[in-house]
């Protein structure tokens, strides 16, 4: 299996979607942890990515508005 690369502008075209979404009202939370404190919550053979010797953990909340089945009404 090759891995393909994370851009704006995927090789393989998708020609529709299954489901369709938006989101709104989206709040990003960030705090430095120690990567130790981490380090145990990843699955086996990962490490933390650190920056000046420490971890960030990230929350975000977000509301999911219009949820729905391709061109069907929307799930409010």
């Amino acid at each position: 299996m090759e891995i393909e690369p994370v851009d704006g502008a995927p090789r393989q075209a998708f020609r529709w979607a299954l489901l369709r979404q938006r989101w709104e009202d989206l709040t990003f939370l960030h705090w430095a942890v120690a990567p130790e404190v981490v380090a145990p919550l990843l699955p086996a053979g990962t490490a933390p990515d650190t920056i000046g010797g420490v971890s960030y953990v990230g929350l975000i909340g977000f509301r999911m508005v219009g949820l729905g089945f391709g061109r069907g009404p929307g799930v409010s």
